[in-house]
Parts: structure tokens; sequence; C-alpha cells
């Protein structure tokens, strides 16, 4: 039986030595729109048990699903849309790394 792509590339580039990987996108995301189907937030869990390496989520991720994104161990976040699309973008990097 083959792996899934979700998991087979992140355990290839663990064993070429890569410190961490990013994974997604989670949700929806207007920089990946039309590009790639969103993974969901389960997927995390999924390849959390099986690589070694930090997993950095990314997609669709603000201060309304972080806390659920990290409940699922991922081991940190990156974000576009939610601190540029933000009225206060300043306030919106602050929310979420209070949330963090």
């Amino acid at each position: 039986m083959s792996l899934p792509i979700t998991v087979k590339r992140p355990l290839q580039a663990q064993s070429c030595g890569a410190d961490y990987i990013t994974f997604g996108p989670i949700f929806d995301t207007p920089s990946k729109a039309g590009i790639l189907k969103p993974t969901g937030i389960e997927e995390i869990q999924k390849l959390k048990k099986e690589i070694n390496i930090p997993l950095v989520a990314l997609g669709g991720i603000n201060e309304k699903n972080v806390e659920t994104v990290l409940e699922r161990r991922a081991d940190g976040i990156a974000v576009i849309s939610s601190i540029i699309q933000a009225d206060d973008p300043e306030e919106a990097a602050r929310c979420l790394c209070n949330k963090i």
C-alpha cells in the first residue's frame, strides 16, 4: 500500500534532513484559491503521528481558528492574509501571538 501524498512528501523531506515542514493549506485561503484544496485540521494530527520534525501549519489560519490548529499538535503557524488583510495588522499579529 502506498502512502498518501500528504504523508509521503513530509517523510521524504524528513529523511533528507529537513529541520521542519510547512503543511497546508489547512483552511480556504485567498493565496491558494483555485490552486490547492484545504487539507483540514484533522490531517495535522495524522501527519504528526508519522513525522518526528516540527510541523508549521499554514493556509487560512486566523485569530478565530489558530487555537484549534495548535490543539491538533501543529508546532507553529505561518500566516499572510490574517495580518495583511486586517484593518489593524499590528493588532492582528498581537492577537495571534497572544493566542499562541
